[in-house]
């Protein structure tokens, strides 16, 4: 038996298979896939399938997002120390940047 090309390690899933595989409810997926977040495959006006290669890249892509997430939230938290600490210094205080402080 012969493959065809470019065929070989496809896998197809549909939108339920999906949102079992992501633990969430189909609409989620749905939505995923019409804001352009998750890329897929329309057979027909209601046949949507999702390839293992877009659902990895979408994975990959959420992950590498969380990943910039964390780092900015780093940085923000590392930012407003120190603007805490060269409060204490005499410098202007966070609002007059536009910021408003907790609470």
């Amino acid at each position: 038996m012969t493959s065809k090309p470019g065929v070989e390690g496809l896998h197809l899933y549909t939108v339920p298979e999906v949102a079992g595989i992501l633990r969430v409810k189909k609409g989620y997926v749905y939505e995923l896939i019409y804001t352009g977040r998750l890329r897929s495959v329309r057979l027909s006006q209601r046949r949507i399938r999702v390839t293992n290669h877009q659902l990895k890249q979408y994975l990959e892509q959420e992950t590498q997002g969380q990943a910039e997430n964390l780092c900015l939230a780093s940085l923000l938290k590392e930012e407003i120390k120190n603007c805490g600490e060269s409060q204490k210094e005499g410098a202007k205080p966070i609002h007059h940047y536009g910021i408003s402080g907790p609470g």
